[in-house]
Order: C-alpha cells, then sequence, then structure tokens
C-alpha cells in the first residue's frame, strides 16, 4: 500500500514538472522535442524549430566521436588495442546510422496518412532523440577510457 502510495506521488510530481523540464543529462523524447517547437507557429515553421535541434544533436554526435577517438589515442594499451578500439568504433558509427534511419522510418510510419510535414515532424524528432542518445552513450564511453587506470 505503501509503495501505491509512493509511486502515486511520484507520479503527481512528475506531471506537476513543468513542459520540457527534464533531469540535467536526461536526453529529451521525440515527444518533448516536438512539444518544445510546438510553438513556432506553423507546420514549416514546427519542423524548421526540429531541423535546428537536429542540427545540435548532430553536432552532440560529433563531439562525442571527437572526444572517444582523442581518449583512444590517450588510452595506456597498446597500438593494436587503441587500432581496434577504434575500428569497432568507426563499425558502431556505421550500424548506429542505418539503426537510426530504420528506426526513424518505423517511427515515421506510426503517424499513418498524415500528409508529409506531419511525417517529416517525427521522422526529425526521431533523428534528433536518437542522435542525443547515441552522444550521451559516446561521451559515457569516452569517461569511461579516461578513467582506466594505467597498467
Amino acid at each position: 500500500m505503501r509503495l501505491v502510495m509512493l509511486f502515486g506521488f511520484t507520479s503527481l510530481l512528475v506531471l506537476a514538472l513543468p513542459c520540457g523540464a527534464a533531469e540535467e543529462g536526461a536526453v529529451p523524447s521525440q515527444r518533448q522535442l516536438r512539444e518544445a517547437c510546438s510553438m513556432s507557429g506553423s507546420q514549416a515553421d514546427l519542423n524548421a524549430c526540429l531541423r535546428e535541434k537536429l542540427g545540435h544533436s548532430q553536432h552532440a554526435v560529433e563531439r562525442a566521436e571527437s572526444a572517444l577517438f582523442a581518449a583512444f589515442e590517450q588510452w595506456d594499451e597498446s597500438a593494436e588495442q587503441v587500432r581496434t578500439g577504434q575500428g569497432r568504433a568507426r563499425a558502431a558509427r556505421q550500424s548506429f546510422i542505418e539503426y537510426r534511419e530504420r528506426q526513424c522510418a518505423l517511427a515515421t510510419s506510426v503517424g499513418g496518412g498524415a500528409i508529409g510535414h506531419a511525417l517529416e515532424t517525427r521522422r526529425l524528432a526521431c533523428t534528433a532523440e536518437l542522435n542525443y542518445q547515441r552522444a550521451q552513450q559516446l561521451e559515457a564511453l569516452a569517461l569511461e577510457l579516461r578513467a582506466r587506470p594505467s597498467s
């Protein structure tokens, strides 16, 4: 009973948060991204806002990838281990891009028979969300590499 009451209270607190409020470092969801841009006005303005967020998310991925490769360069392991790690990071990048395209095609299809602009809204928000998630993953790996004690 107490657990149910605590869960209910926590749910009320979450519901009471202002729209778009998230924990520090939390990745914005597709819905949060769409809602953040919904005040833009027209559908074209909404998509322009989402394209801007997509650009920011892509820069976040690029910065995180750079940080990961820099961490590999500083890694206190053999040159072969460094090359292996970097090669796997490149392969993972390509796999992520393919996954993102397929996942966002699925998210777009959830829009059903909506017209092009609305479907594009879904694709843009999906791509930005997954980019932010990927950036967070890569940043965590880079931190882990830098935190490893020397051999």
